[in-house]
């Protein structure tokens, strides 16, 4: 019997393809993408933009808490998303570091979050495979081309 996956564990494996083949672009030696630039900045943009999503469900996580920790969880989501922004801006060759750092802080925030039974069963698991493979594609994508510019 094949298991379905549920939408949030499809669409997270989903939203790391974008990660994969941007990776797989460095990796081939591509130096611009039609229409789009170069598979570094593209990967960078895409990942600030889904490190300020998985940000963003930590403050619907605090705004629907009034437990000790939601202030954490605001605070949090402010900083992943002001950080990113001002390197991407004012050092883009360190995005990708910083992605991959954000990423793990905001892995060990639902860390957290799973312990105090606020998410769904199998969900961090579903993460941390997530998290691995993002963070892998970003290494890549440092360490072969990294951003040489906004």
């Amino acid at each position: 019997m094949i298991k379905r996956l549920s939408l949030p564990v499809a669409l997270a494996w989903a939203g790391a393809l974008p990660f994969v083949a941007t990776m797989l672009l460095i990796l081939a030696g591509v130096n611009s993408v039609p229409l789009l630039g170069a598979p570094t900045r593209i990967m960078a943009l895409y990942g600030i933009v889904i490190a300020v999503f998985m940000a963003g469900t930590h403050w619907g996580h605090a705004i629907t808490r009034r437990e000790y920790g939601s202030k954490a969880l605001l605070v949090e989501s402010n900083v992943v998303t002001v950080v990113l922004l001002a390197i991407y801006l004012i050092a883009p060759g360190y995005i990708m570091f910083a992605l991959i750092a954000a990423f793990l802080v905001l892995l060990a925030v639902d860390g957290v979050l799973d312990r105090q039974g606020h998410l769904s069963q199998g969900y961090f698991l579903m993460r941390v495979g997530v998290t691995c493979l993002v963070c892998l594609c970003l290494l890549v994508g440092a360490l072969v081309a990294p951003v040489a510019g906004a």
